[in-house]
């Protein structure tokens, strides 16, 4: 296999690997819901579990939207190049917000 058809695999494998952490998050998220659908019910506190549900809603719609990027990419024929945005800086300020536990 030449240069340009790992390439192609290897694009591949990433775009099914992101596939899959959509699914996965998609049945993540809507755990979470069930979960503060559930505590709103029962008149619990639901706000640190609706907090964590916001932050999961925001990471599939990074997951989603990273996903997308690399399918496009792929479709015009281009090379997909790694970059990371930091999903995790909403989790990081809310956990600062809310204190040591």
């Amino acid at each position: 296999m030449d240069g340009t058809g790992w390439h192609e695999e290897q694009h591949r494998e990433h775009i099914s690997l992101a596939e899959r952490h959509v699914r996965e998050a998609v049945s993540r998220v809507a755990r979470q819901q069930r979960l503060v659908d559930r505590l709103n019910a029962e008149g619990s506190d639901s706000s640190v579990a609706q907090e964590l549900l916001d932050v999961m809603s925001d990471l599939l719609i990074e997951f989603r939207d990273h996903l997308a990027r690399m399918e496009a990419e792929e479709a015009q024929g281009q090379q997909w190049v790694h970059s990371r945005p930091d999903p995790l800086r909403r989790l990081a300020s809310t956990s600062a917000d809310i204190g040591p536990a």
